[in-house]
């Protein structure tokens, strides 16, 4: 398995098991690249595009988003790539993935 696959895999479990927004890291096992509320949705939206190779998966932010948080996914690619979680303020959440291009 490589990093990438542990990453997604960990943070789709974290995820499916409902797991309180401010323990997702330490359930990860990994530092996150950010994370609400030390950086603003508004930055977070502004940061992140669509990754082309999940695009059923993009992050949306709206006036329903509680908190957000992801985590680098090692690519071979020039642009960072991630994955993370978008928790609603019903307390709903989803993985998503994007891509951090250059400023």
């Amino acid at each position: 398995m490589t990093h990438e696959d542990a990453i997604v895999t960990k943070v789709r479990a974290a995820v499916a098991g409902q797991v309180a927004f401010d323990s997702l890291e330490a359930n990860v096992g990994h530092k996150a690249v950010a994370r609400t509320p030390t950086v603003p949705l508004a930055i977070i939206r502004r940061a992140i595009v669509e990754d082309p190779q999940h695009p059923d998966d993009a992050l949306m932010i709206d006036a329903n988003t509680a908190d957000v948080i992801y985590w680098d996914r090692p690519t071979s690619d020039r642009n960072p790539h991630v994955v993370g979680v978008q928790v609603k303020r019903d307390g709903s959440r989803r993985i998503f993935f994007g891509v951090i291009p250059p400023p």
